[in-house]
């Protein structure tokens, strides 16, 4: 899977823009005539020969979980993996009820030593406005509000809200397991808005948990299943936090009619959520327990504000 952020014509469909989001070494970029990927010879798959270095990895630098566009910020937030990977082609032979691709694969860390990152994007300007980074793949869905405010989950359960303009940490909720849903905002009763995300770690995401699969097996990789070491920590080596089973965290964002106040907050229960002053790149995460699975926001001001969708 290609690692580019394409603009497309949307009445001809000409292929405006193509620009690279993640590290890149499987190919050189985007023809713009065609729209075709630009594939470097070194890094095209051989049977029977270990190709090293591979970015992205077969997930891609994005799979299946939908980005969130803001018409306040002309940002895109693209929640994204960070993998490269070693591949081995070989002759595939399929044996039902058994996982296979057709290759021996490591994949690991792409640089800078992490998995996953979520990154705001202008869309006119073609670059990367901030970018978090998180240990895992990020492999849930963003959410972007008219309160200025965009949410999306992490493999270790934490469920997030940023600040849409900077990226600053504004709150985070400790689920049971890894989020790989797609968060929602919705009308409840009495005029409150809620925010609410499906917790639980499946698919390719959680393969080594859905599948048994034996994270061992991730330290050997050559056509011969000789010991080949490679830098970076093995993406099979993931295990999930908490149970895999189904469970929902959600935010009740209070009533009234204007946006939530992105600046000055605090939630009633266990765990403050308040503006962060660390780097978006490398938020420090608090570690503080929620009691309460469903949680109010107030502003830390007179009166309760809901959290508005963007149109």
């Amino acid at each position: 899977m290609p690692n580019c952020l394409y603009v497309l014509d949307r009445t001809t469909g000409e292929v405006l823009a193509a620009d690279p989001f993640h590290a890149l070494t499987s190919t050189s970029g985007v023809d713009l005539k065609t729209g075709r990927l630009r594939y470097v010879a070194d890094k095209e798959p051989v049977v029977g020969k270990v190709v090293r270095d591979i970015c992205p990895a077969s997930p891609g630098a994005k799979d299946w979980n939908p980005s969130a566009y803001s018409a306040q910020t002309g940002f895109l937030y693209i929640p994204h993996n960070n993998l490269c990977m070693d591949f081995a082609a070989v002759e595939a032979n399929y044996i039902g009820g058994t996982p296979y691709v057709g290759a021996e694969v490591r994949m690991k860390a792409g640089p800078g030593g992490h998995r996953g990152e979520f990154t705001a994007w202008d869309v006119l300007g073609r670059k990367e406005i901030w970018t978090v980074r998180e240990r895992f793949p990020v492999w849930s869905g963003a959410l972007a509000t008219a309160g200025g405010v965009v949410f999306y989950g992490t493999m270790e359960g934490w469920f997030k809200a940023l600040d849409a303009a900077d990226g600053t940490l504004l709150w985070q909720f400790k689920t049971g397991s890894g989020i790989i849903g797609q968060p929602v905002t919705y009308l409840g009763p009495y005029g409150r808005q809620y925010v609410a995300v499906l917790s639980g770690v499946g698919g390719w995401a959680g393969a080594i948990v859905a599948g048994g699969l034996d994270a061992r097996d991730a330290k050997r990789l050559s056509p011969t299943r000789a010991s080949t070491p490679s830098n970076g920590a093995p993406i099979a080596s993931v295990r999930a936090s908490g149970s895999s089973a189904g469970s929902t965290a959600s935010a009740a964002m209070g009533t009234g009619a204007a946006a939530v106040d992105r600046r000055s907050w605090m939630i009633s229960g266990s765990m403050a959520a308040r503006p962060r002053t660390s780097s978006p790149q490398s938020p420090k995460a608090d570690r503080t327990g929620c009691r309460h699975s469903a949680s109010r926001f107030r502003r830390s001001r007179s009166g309760s504000l809901p959290l508005t969708s963007a149109r």
